[in-house]
Order: structure tokens, then sequence, then C-alpha cells
């Protein structure tokens, strides 16, 4: 490595060698090309700052490591409605690397290529597996490779998350509350909760006529959009609910009634006592309107 390009970055020769080796392991193929990894993530693997990591890039691409073939940007307006109608919480593209050969190593990795007759990436080979000092304990994400398993664990989390109650009272609501509909169903999971979780549980349209009432008991139009955080408007709307005492079912009895006898009205427990001891000789039978 050059000394003063390292310099000029203000990185160390560890820190590049690291950020190589990550963004090599995150390829697609074995050529090293097309690797997709964000700053953030490449941050919690080498334990160290997002800042650490932009510096090791800019050293690394400046080295001929490194080439950025595509520079990550916010989705537009577009892009972003039709993310969220595909149920997707994605705002942006991240950057995508290729792993490049220096101009002055070329002829050493050609040479190398022909000798074991098959094709040499930069981050291929024992020297990326063997244990150093600059060996990095990698997670399950980064073992993976190419085998996509951190998309395919995202996919499955996002399914059980899909599944539970909380999550689909939160779809209810977004579907009938148009001002909640720019706000992540994931994010409204934790205002909603208590609701999802009470003894009788709430769906989406009970909860639209309780904030119906809350306007009606604070004298105010029902808001057709929001003029701040929608977020914040929901979460005052539900300071004013009780999740157990304002339930349209709270003051009813859901104990399953008792078939009674259609001819003296007794429970069948006290009828066959009844009849036992009296000697009462009608049968039961069991009336259809106290029947479940």
């Amino acid at each position: 490595m050059s000394p003063e390009v390292i310099t000029a970055c203000a990185t160390t020769g560890a820190r590049v060698t690291q950020v190589c080796r990550l963004v090599g392991l995150y390829a697609r193929g074995r050529d090293g090309r097309d690797a997709i990894i964000g700053q953030t993530t490449l941050a919690a693997l080498m334990d160290c700052t997002v800042r650490t990591v932009q510096r090791a890039l800019a050293a690394a691409q400046q080295l001929g490591l490194l080439a950025c073939v595509f520079h990550g940007r916010h989705l537009t307006w577009i892009e972003s409605a039709q993310a969220y109608a595909n149920g997707s919480t994605q705002r942006r593209f991240t950057n995508v690397y290729d792993c490049t050969t220096p101009p002055d190593l070329a002829a050493t990795i050609a040479l190398a290529a022909m000798r074991h007759h098959r094709n040499v990436a930069p981050t291929e080979g024992l020297s990326s597996l063997q244990s150093s000092a600059l060996a990095l304990p990698l997670s399950r994400r980064c073992a993976a490779r190419n085998d996509n398993a951190a998309a395919r664990r995202h996919q499955q989390a996002k399914a059980r998350r899909a599944k539970s109650g909380v999550y689909r009272l939160a779809t209810s609501l977004s579907l009938r509350v148009i001002w909640l509909r720019t706000v992540s169903r994931g994010r409204l999971c934790g205002l909603l909760k208590p609701f999802a979780e009470a003894p009788w549980p709430w769906s989406g349209a009970q909860l639209v006529d309780a904030m119906d009432r809350v306007c009606r008991e604070h004298h105010v139009n029902a808001p057709a959009r929001a003029t701040g955080s929608p977020f914040g408007l929901l979460k005052w709307f539900l300071a004013r609910i009780d999740p157990i005492t304002d339930h349209p079912d709270a003051g009813r009895s859901f104990a399953v009634p008792e078939p009674r006898c259609l001819t003296c009205g007794r429970v069948r427990q006290v009828h066959d006592r009844y009849a036992v001891a009296t000697g009462d000789p009608h049968r039961w039978e069991p009336d259809v309107r106290t029947t479940p």
C-alpha cells in the first residue's frame, strides 16, 4: 500500500484491509463484483464509526482496490410510493462496489491465475480466511456471502410480524385513516400494542369510532390530514382512549349461558335433583333460546 495515500486519507492499512475483505464477502460472484453493502453495516462489523469507514473506503478506491459503480441515493417520491405499496420500508439505495486489481499487481495476479488455472479475486483465497491479527469475528450475515441469508431472514421476520395481532390492527387502522398511510405499520405497533393485547382486542373500525368520539368530546372535526406529525396525532388520540374501559364490549358479559329446561326453567343439574326428590315425571328438554 502507498503510505502517502494512507496518510492523506487519515486511516491505517489495517482498516483498508478490513474494509476490502468485508466488501468482498458481500460480492455476488467469486469475481468480487456487485457488492451491495452500506457504510453503517461496515461500521458495525468493523466496530468503528461511519467516518472511519468512509476514510478507509476513500483510501481503498484511491489505491485501486475498490471501485464504486453505483452511488447511493434517496428514493424519489414515486419509487417510495411503489415500495410502500409492495410492503417495503426502503427509503434509499446503498452503494455498490466492485473489487478491482491495482495496476501494479495485475501481472502478479495474472501469473497466479495461470498457475492455478482459475480466476482469482482480490478477496479470494486462504489469506482472507486464515487466522491473523486482522481476522474479524464475522457475523452470520457476513459469513453467508452469496447465499443472501440476511435477506431471507429479513423476509421471514417480516412474515412473522405480519401475522401478529398488533400488526394486523396497524394495517386495518392505516387503511381506514388516510393520514396514517404515510407512517410505516411497524412504527404504529408500539402505540397499538395495548389495544391489541387488551382483554377484548380492538379492531380498526372500533378504534376509528373511538377517535370520532374523542373529536366530539373536544368539539373538533375529524382531521382529514395531519398538519404536523401523523404519529404524534395518533398518539394524542390514543392517550384519550382507555384500551379496557372504553372498549365497546367492556360492559358485556362473555360467559356462556347455561341451558335451561323448557318446561320448568331449571338448569340441568337442578332439574335432575328436583326430579329425584319430588318424582317430577317431565323430561329434560333444553330451551333453544338459552342453548349456546
